[in-house]
């Protein structure tokens, strides 16, 4: 049983480590992408953009990693599908 517990301990762990990790490289891809990239205009795509990544970092702030990370990969995406870049994972 303790041996039970101990698994089931280090497996919610690793998942809190993840997200973290997850959100952690959204967010500096995300700050890669915006040193090589400078959006030409503050609406339609790049404005979208900006809103995803304000939204990711509140979330991490606030400690919710998965829509922290969620958040991200939805600017990346976005950034990918309007430059024609390679931002995602």
């Amino acid at each position: 049983m303790k041996r039970l517990m101990v698994v089931a301990a280090m497996m919610v762990a690793g998942s809190a480590m993840a997200a973290e990790d997850l959100c952690s490289l959204q967010l500096q891809k995300l700050a890669d992408q915006a040193a090589i990239t400078k959006p030409s205009s503050v609406t339609g795509p790049s404005s979208e953009v900006n809103q995803l990544i304000a939204e990711a970092k509140a979330y991490e702030a606030k400690g919710d990693l998965d829509n922290c990370a969620r958040s991200g990969q939805k600017a990346l995406t976005l950034i990918k599908q309007t430059s024609g870049g390679s931002a995602t994972q």
